[in-house]
């Protein structure tokens, strides 16, 4: 009916699949609310009008938005008798079309009206909510929540935002990573021993060091050694723990293939190896596989296990048990994370291999030692943001799953 003015209504409840911490990073990429007010939007956890007295056609537009966002939302007529809410077990389903009764308003959480009207009916909404303001503080899950398949990508998106706001801190705290891991390396076995324990413990400052920008403080190079000041025994622990299941992996597979060899080499030698090859092509295929089944579990079980250890003070065996748990639940997000981790970094290296081959002909004519170090500065120029990335996108990652808002 023509005049016919509607309100757009949350019901206080989200949509199945979608959690607090996955509505309130929607609302700041559809709307114009910050994180603190979409934050404090569902604090309220009771219904409220988000937009007064708009058309039918305004109300569906507002409405689409805010259930892409994972918000139950209702579009009822102005002027109506109040509605009785909805089942807490059971919400009522939302239609297109609007409903009788009107929305339950609250002082100080409906918005207001806009007098000019919008000059682009097509643009996401940008509600005006009067929220009450102030920093929510959240709580780490002790079990892992399901989140959209689409959050893989987003991972990798909000990591290189943070990459972004400071890049040279991100830079500079993973140079630290390279420069120890490769002197510990220069030292034969115990070097790499130690490699693998340690890079547990600077993990751990890594992510402690993601939380404090994301809590907006300023940080610095030194956070990436704040591994060893809390916690450290259990960092330890998980390294230790990385590096024998891994080690058993190894002795396991190698162990096999090498038995399989010599029982087949024992009386025809080595000169049969091509026919070896050919011969025995599904069982090196199906050993492969062995040592693909055997390894992913163990990194599923490794990937949040220094965050959870650092940022929720988790035991290592126990952090292990939550990160398979974690990454087994929301196996689709990793995949379309891996995908969108794959093709980008297929790219950067046709990239830099074209980049370092045009500068190796232009200075290897004048016979300088330059052309021999253009790739390891190319590869160091390029890896070590990329390395800085992939650890934020692992932070978060841990964050939507693990991470419950106040």
């Amino acid at each position: 009916m023509a005049g016919t003015k509607y309100h757009v209504r949350f019901t206080g409840r989200l949509q199945d699949g979608f959690s607090r911490e996955n509505v309130i990073e929607n609302l700041e990429r559809l709307t114009n609310l910050g994180r603190e007010r979409a934050n404090s939007l569902l604090s309220q956890e009771r219904p409220l009008v988000l937009k007064k007295n708009v058309d039918h056609e305004t109300a569906v537009k507002y409405r689409k938005v805010f259930e892409k966002a994972g918000m139950v939302i209702q579009v009822v007529q102005a002027g109506a008798s109040r509605p009785p809410d909805p089942d807490p077990e059971k919400p009522k389903p939302v239609s297109g079309q609007p409903e009788n009764p009107p929305p339950l308003t609250a002082p100080n959480t409906v918005a207001k009206e806009r007098e000019k009207p919008e000059e682009n009916p097509y643009a996401a909404p940008k509600a005006n909510l009067k929220v009450a303001k102030g920093k929510g503080k959240g709580i780490w899950r002790d079990e892992p929540q399901k989140v959209p398949a689409s959050h893989g990508w987003h991972w990798l998106q909000s990591a290189i935002s943070m990459f972004i706001k400071q890049p040279w801190v991100w830079m500079g705290m993973w140079l630290i990573v390279f420069m120890i891991t490769a002197i510990l390396n220069f030292v034969p076995f115990i070097g790499s021993f130690c490699s693998f324990l340690l890079m547990a413990v600077l993990s751990g400052g890594l992510m402690l060091a993601a939380q404090a920008q994301i809590n907006g403080e300023r940080i610095t190079v030194g956070q990436i050694f704040e591994g060893f000041s809390k916690n450290p025994g259990q960092r330890l622990l998980v390294g230790l723990f990385y590096l024998l299941f891994f080690m058993a992996i190894g002795l396991l597979i190698g162990g096999t293939v090498v038995a399989f060899m010599f029982s087949q080499f024992h009386s025809a030698g080595m000169a049969n190896l091509p026919l070896f090859l050919r011969t025995h092509i599904l069982t090196i295929i199906l050993l492969f596989l062995l040592a693909l089944l055997l390894t992913v579990p163990l990194l599923m079980a490794y990937w949040f296990a220094p965050s959870l250890v650092a940022l929720s003070d988790k035991t290592a065996w126990k952090a292990y048990k939550l990160s398979f748990r974690g990454c087994l639940k929301n196996w689709v997000p990793f995949l379309i994370y891996g995908l969108a981790v794959l093709v980008v970094g297929i790219l950067l290296m046709l990239a830099i291999s074209m980049l370092t081959g045009i500068m190796f002909v232009f200075i290897s004519q004048g016979g300088t030692i330059l052309a021999t170090l253009i790739p390891m500065i190319l590869y160091g120029l390029i890896g070590i943001p990329i390395a800085a990335i992939l650890t934020l996108s692992i932070y978060t990652g841990f964050r939507d799953i693990y991470y419950q808002a106040a």
